[in-house]
């Protein structure tokens, strides 16, 4: 697995969208990369993410909303769109 940078140099509810594509599969920790997304991501901002079928939503559900699913061209992906949650965590 390739390395991510976190924590994010972003303050809390700072950046209005955020995407983040086939790295939820990929990092060692996606609980970790999730609840940073959340943190630097202002309620009510978009998330977009590709995530591998199977059951990572579970991941996002303390933070966002899915407000759309897509399936892609890799069998093995599918596109997501999310809202963050207003309330804070």
């Amino acid at each position: 697995t390739q390395p991510i940078a976190l924590p994010l140099r972003e303050g809390f509810g700072s950046v209005d969208s955020v995407s983040c594509f086939r790295q939820l599969d990929q990092c060692d920790s996606p609980e970790v990369l999730v609840a940073e997304i959340a943190r630097v991501l202002r309620p009510g901002g978009l998330l977009l993410l590709t995530v591998p079928n199977g059951n990572l939503e579970a991941l996002l559900q303390p933070w966002f909303q899915v407000e759309m699913q897509q399936a892609l061209d890799s069998p093995d992906q599918r596109l997501l769109i999310c809202t963050r949650n207003k309330k804070p965590c």
